[in-house]
């Protein structure tokens, strides 16, 4: 049985997943869709080694395990990938009664590759068993959706992962809970890496308040700050554009019950900042930008 704790906000998904194992009702393919940091990674691997009778700990090495993800080198899943992974689910089991092919990130399979997978699920073999995961499903195939169980995960509620973060450490400060609450923006990894990473926590404070003073700094200084973001990997920069939305996001609700002038204004301002910042990250995830340069702009454009 999959422990449903470690899971926060997501529980029903593992209950319906036990219900599943308990049963031996398993389908052909499974779609693990949610937002980045929430576990879904794991929770799949988990179900795998459930299914194949393996440890958590010792699933990777399994033979009849098949796990596929795209490197930072090669920033998709080409269809030579995919054909591999074919042909090892083809064949019989070593060990268990299953094979299985998990995907992560399958949203960065190019055209050909996802057409190709589509075959096989098109002609699932009785041995064999993919699990899809994804945080940005709208990238996959509709009909790769339309032959998966999809299992839509979502944020963990703010009580729950300061019940959680207090289990976790009983000597934690109510300052410290409160700061992770605002800037795990509810994603319960993000949420236990600052709780056992007081340097990432700091750093994550300091990143916050320098959003915050963004529109007061000069160009230049801006421009130092951009370096610092777009000299990270490309999946960092994401990370980091997504709390830059946050955070003005969490700041412009807090505004929203002040009428005077000068807080419109800033409101407006923080609005129009936030779909900027959308309308990058989009344009880094989805499209070969220059990363440099679509960073620079933005940061001078406040």
């Amino acid at each position: 049985m999959i422990s449903e704790e470690n899971f926060l906000g997501n529980e029903k998904k593992v209950g319906y997943l036990n219900r599943i194992l308990d049963k031996r009702l398993i389908s052909h393919a499974y779609l693990f869709e949610g937002p980045e940091h929430i576990g879904k990674t794991t929770l799949a691997l988990r179900f795998a080694a459930e299914i194949l009778g393996d440890s958590f700990e010792n699933v990777l090495n399994n033979p009849d395990l098949i796990f596929v993800s795209a490197s930072e080198d090669e920033k998709q899943i080409g269809v030579e990938t995919i054909r591999d992974l074919q042909k090892n689910l083809s064949l019989y089991p070593y060990k268990a009664k299953y094979k299985i092919a998990l995907i992560e990130k399958a949203e960065l399979m190019n055209r050909t590759a996802a057409n190709s997978l589509l075959k096989t699920l098109e002609e699932p073999g009785q041995t064999s068993i993919l699990i899809l995961v994804s945080s940005d499903s709208g990238k996959l195939l509709d009909t790769i959706k339309s032959r998966c169980q999809i299992l839509n995960f979502g944020v963990a509620p703010e009580a729950a992962l300061e019940k959680f973060l207090s289990r976790q450490n009983e000597n934690i400060s109510l300052k410290d809970i409160e700061d992770i609450l605002e800037l795990s923006q509810g994603k319960a990894g993000i949420a236990v890496n600052m709780l056992k990473d007081s340097e990432f926590l700091r750093k994550t404070k300091e990143e916050k308040n320098e959003i915050l003073n963004f529109f007061n700094i000069k160009n230049f200084k801006k421009l130092e700050n951009a370096a610092l973001v777009y000299q990270m990997e490309k999946e960092e920069v994401i990370d980091t554009l997504d709390l830059w939305i946050w955070t003005l996001r969490v700041e412009l609700l807090k505004s929203f019950n002040e009428q005077n002038e000068a807080e419109i204004l800033h409101m407006r301002k923080m609005k129009n900042a936030i779909e900027k910042i959308t309308s990058v990250k989009e344009d880094i995830s989805d499209r070969n930008v220059n990363v440099r340069l679509a960073i620079e702009n933005l940061c001078l454009g406040f």
